[in-house]
């Protein structure tokens, strides 16, 4: 019942930024957050850039601790935050930053997105985290494009497989209710024919969550001119079965069982969704870049403003005529395969009020 009220809660919100995208008021606040720690990663994947980055520029422009205390310090409560980089375990003050998000705006979920090659710190941040944030239910999201040589193929990086295989391990052995411990599977063309083995050998593991993305042209990952996309008519195939083989899973919540179904189901039929389906990406999430940048579109480089030039004052960024031109733009002809972005948009359309109803009650 607790649960239940809690997610009721979220209704009054949803009604509110449909008039926010309509007429501009009431001004509200975003309750989802991706926050990107930093630009750099230990990994030389094939479907992103970011490895590409200078390591010592990027460290030297990244946000500081400090600055993380001056941003959360006026923020409304956010319901979801994404944490990802770069390799956001790179950095040594994480579990710090997280601490910080908790106390300010108690966000029900933190997710955090690893290549799971740091294992002792992996394992021992995550520790630190559910030791300072004790009401937090974390996600630990360990990337899997492969099995053995071919996910080390995938990421440029030899032993990379036995790394995230034995940090999974680890991550399992802390018994704390609030963890969640997850794999995270992109489909690009480099591994949509291992699709069906991939997913028999997670199965085999058993994690507690199991997310499969299709691969996308990005501007935060640097890849707009990649070749990733799997050809069309290949992933129709894997999103009947996931439909399907996600109703089957025991072991997660019926909130995130439905959500992912849906998810799966909009990717399917992808086409004749977007026709009803308007985007709240900007409205009701945003994110926050490691060099202070606000973004409206995680694929787009729609970037409203800097959190450094206005005093770290988020409000001010948000509700500027920057934002406001670029939600009118992404109105039109804009849509994308992010999970994140997906959720966001499906929990906020009325169009689709019924069966958002039945998937936060229920």
């Amino acid at each position: 019942m607790k649960r239940i009220i809690r997610e009721i809660e979220l209704i009054p919100k949803i009604i509110g930024y449909n008039f926010f995208k309509k007429i501009g008021h009431p001004k509200l606040l975003p309750i989802i957050l991706t926050l990107s720690v930093n630009d750099y990663c230990n990994s030389r994947c094939k479907t992103c850039n970011i490895w590409k980055n200078d390591i010592i520029k990027k460290r030297r422009e990244e946000l500081k601790l400090e600055e993380y205390e001056k941003i959360f310090e006026n923020f409304d409560r956010i319901y979801w935050v994404t944490i990802t980089g770069g390799e956001p375990f790179l950095r040594s003050d994480l579990p710090e930053i997280i601490k910080i998000i908790y106390k300010r705006t108690k966000p029900k979920v933190i997710s955090l997105a690893t290549n799971g090659i740091l294992t002792k710190k992996i394992v021992s941040d995550t520790k630190k985290i559910l030791n300072s944030c004790p009401k937090l239910n974390l996600i630990i999201n360990l990337s899997l494009d492969g099995i053995g040589r071919q996910h080390d193929k995938i990421r440029g990086v030899k032993g990379c497989f036995n790394s995230v295989i034995n940090t999974f391990k680890l991550l399992k052995k802390i018994k704390d209710k609030r963890l969640i411990i997850g794999i995270n599977t992109v489909i690009s063309r480099y591994n949509i024919e291992s699709f069906f083995e991939i997913h028999k050998f997670v199965k085999k593991l058993n994690p507690d969550s199991f997310i499969v993305e299709i691969a996308e042209n990005r501007a935060k990952l640097y890849n707009l001119d990649l070749r990733i996309v799997p050809k069309r008519e290949k992933i129709k195939p894997i999103l009947n079965f996931l439909i399907k083989e996600n109703m089957k899973r025991k072991g997660i919540s019926k909130l995130i069982k439905k959500l992912r179904r849906e998810y799966y189901y909009f990717l399917l039929h992808k086409n004749s969704f977007t026709k009803k389906f308007q985007n709240f990406e900007g409205i009701a999430s945003c994110y926050i870049m490691s060099n202070g940048e606000v973004w409206v579109s995680y694929v787009k480089r729609y970037v409203i403003g800097n959190l450094r030039d206005v005093n770290y004052d988020f409000k001010f960024i948000w509700f500027n005529k920057k934002a406001e031109k670029y939600r009118k733009i992404m109105e039109k002809n804009y849509s994308t395969t992010l999970a994140n972005a997906f959720y966001t948009n499906f929990i906020c359309n009325l169009n689709h009020f019924w069966r958002i109803a039945k998937i936060l009650v229920i």
